[in-house]
């Protein structure tokens, strides 16, 4: 593999865009087996234009075929969360430093379950916005990458300004758990998350630049950065969506 992808470049890029792709394959099959138990989502998605106050999951449920209910229960769906942050934390904390074949395999697992978790999301929003959001992802990535790489500067001080935007956007989604904010608070935090994920990217891509320079050239270091870039992307993704969406629960 290391004749192959003998650059940190090439080994960032290359895990990175497996993993992406793995997350869509998983996100297109789960809306294929969606439609199968819910027909009315192969021709629109009528969740999109729910009342404010009405569960997405229960909604769901109830045009479900009843062999295939728990597939939209609250019990499953928080089962797949703690699993993939499980996961996430198996991965960031002891699969990094293993062997290529442990901690691409393991990044591959979160890959899935993020990808099963992103078409719970994409319930909460009308047909078409994830196809034009995908777009919108692939320019802002293209644009990160290119900025941060090449624009032959430092981002380096970004570092605190962007820990201390997470760690409000974090409080922020915790505060939603247990209370609703208006939808006109939604859009506003939303992009601001934009902003925060993009210039995130800069700076993860400008930080592979500064490794790449400094001979940082292993495979664990590429895990690193591709899984950084990664959580730039789906988060830059779920705001996108939040952003444009009609409803964002």
């Amino acid at each position: 593999m290391s004749i192959l992808f003998s650059t940190l470049f090439a080994k960032t890029f290359f895990i990175l865009s497996a993993q992406l792709f793995i997350t869509w394959l998983t996100t297109h099959f789960i809306f294929l087996f969606f439609e199968r138990i819910d027909p009315k989502l192969e021709t629109e998605n009528p969740y999109a234009d729910k009342p404010e106050t009405e569960n997405i999951l229960e909604r769901v449920a109830e045009d479900t075929n009843p062999n295939y209910r728990w597939v939209f229960s609250k019990p499953f769906f928080y089962f797949i969360l703690v699993f993939d942050i499980g996961v996430f934390l198996s991965l960031l904390f002891w699969g990094i430093n293993q062997p290529l074949s442990v901690s691409f395999s393991l990044f591959s697992v979160w890959s899935v379950l993020t990808g099963i978790e992103l078409e719970y999301f994409m319930l909460d929003v009308e047909r078409g916005l994830g196809r034009k959001v995908i777009a919108l992802t692939a320019i802002i990535v293209l644009t990160a990458a290119l900025i941060g790489i090449y624009s032959h500067f430092d981002f380096g001080f970004l570092k605190v300004a962007l820990l201390i935007a997470l760690t409000i956007i974090i409080l922020v989604s915790i505060f939603q758990l247990f209370a609703s904010i208006s939808e006109v608070t939604q859009r506003i935090w939303s992009g601001f998350g934009v902003v925060v994920f993009t210039l995130y990217l800069v700076f993860d891509f400008n930080r592979l630049l500064k490794m790449k320079n400094a001979g940082d050239n292993t495979w664990p270091n590429a895990t690193n950065l591709a899984i950084n870039l990664y959580l730039d992307i789906i988060n830059l993704i779920l705001k996108l969506l939040s952003l444009f969406g009609k409803h964002h629960h």
